[in-house]
């Protein structure tokens, strides 16, 4: 199987046109080797080994289970990482190429809950040797801490729970154990579930004067669909937000911040009909609208390709100066995975007159099955 991104026919491979990489399966389809082609380096190999056995230290033999991965710039049989396993098919140690040996423990139900660190390669710094993860009754983790050599945490984060699973507490300790009567957390404070809700209502950072942040449902259709309205710190009003349905956020508006508000409604009628400008019918976002005191501040639109990916961002009001300032404007090129693989700076006004007209350069090619392989204009 092979893959080419920013694809352009006719033309050979380069440094960032026609990227190939081609990738390779075993009959019990793992993937054996990824490739890299590259012109001036030749290929990249990456490759996994497959089959373990209990003479090199693994409980169990097996044929699908990779014994180790081979990177490209590996100088012999010692330069590569090496795995072993439990009867779970779980890795139990892990040896990298650097020398460096981790052991993974797990408990009874097979969750994570040790990695210790028993030889250090050279260079390789030797403060933390192990990382340790517990969990409390209900299955949920509760602490994970690091050690050196020694039986007290180096440093150590712990979580606490409420009566419906949610997390109620994150305690973090930067030197040390923690201990919840002194060390500073972050608290969460949920509805009691009388009112059919458990919802969050509040969040109280930690301080030598605590911050408490209020999340308020003051609208009869915000409590009903357990959507917050405002924000607020004691009686401030920080930020409000306005919806579109039940849940589109279209508008928010900073009160804390001289009434700056980000809208998506510039008073005319949007790709659907409706007054939402910043929304097209599919419900993508194609414009937001910065706004002071009513007043303009910065107005971007965006353009999409038929996958929903933004192609291009053009700031209005910057192209408006005189002379404009075209700097402010982006396009985006995808990779065969969707992934934002390129940005670049330019006039988009030329580019959407491009978008419209040359439809060539916006083909997909089909030798990659409809995946996308890259957005060129």
């Amino acid at each position: 199987m092979k893959g080419i991104e920013n694809y352009i026919p006719g033309t050979g491979l380069g440094p960032d046109i026609n990227k190939t990489t081609r990738f390779e399966y075993n009959l019990d389809g793992n993937l054996k080797k990824l490739i890299a082609e590259n012109p001036t380096t030749g290929e990249q190999v990456t490759e996994w080994i497959y089959g373990v056995t209990v003479a090199q230290g693994s409980k169990l033999e097996s044929k699908s289970l990779a014994y180790q991965k081979v990177y490209p710039d590996s100088t012999g049989s010692t330069d590569r990482v090496t795995f072993q396993y439990n009867r779970q098919r779980q890795a139990i140690t892990m040896t990298d190429q650097a020398g460096t040996v981790h052991g993974y423990g797990f408990d009874m139900f097979g969750r994570g809950t040790e990695d210790a660190v028993s030889a250090f390669g050279t260079g390789v710094d030797q403060t933390v040797k192990k990382i340790t993860r517990s969990y409390e009754v209900r299955g949920m983790l509760e602490k994970v801490s690091s050690f050196d050599t020694g039986s007290t945490p180096l440093n150590e984060v712990q979580f606490a729970y409420n009566d419906y699973s949610q997390l109620a507490k994150d305690y973090q300790s930067h030197s040390g154990a923690v201990n919840t009567g002194s060390t500073l957390h972050a608290a969460y404070a949920y509805a009691s579930g009388s009112g059919n809700t458990v919802r969050r209502i509040g969040i109280t950072y930690p301080d030598t004067s605590p911050t408490t942040i209020t999340i308020a449902y003051d609208g009869t259709t915000a409590d009903a669909l357990s959507r917050p309205d405002t924000l607020k710190e004691g009686g401030t009003t920080l930020w409000s937000y306005r919806y579109l349905g039940s849940g589109v956020v279209v508008g928010v508006k900073y009160d804390a911040a001289s009434n700056v508000e980000l809208t998506y409604q510039d008073g005319g009628t949007g790709d659907a009909g409706d007054p939402y400008t910043g929304l097209d019918r599919f419900g993508r976002l194609v414009e937001t609208l910065w706004k002071k005191s009513g007043t303009d501040q910065v107005r971007s639109k965006y353009g999409r390709n038929r996958f929903g990916g933004v192609t291009w961002r053009r700031d209005v009001n910057a192209h408006a100066q005189s002379p404009a300032v075209d700097t402010e404007h982006n396009y985006y090129w995808y990779d065969l995975y969707f992934r934002s693989r390129n940005e670049s700076a330019a006039n988009v006004s030329q580019q959407i007159r491009r978008d419209k007209t040359d439809k060539k350069r916006r083909k997909l090619p089909h030798a990659l099955r409809g995946f996308l392989d890259s957005v060129k204009i």
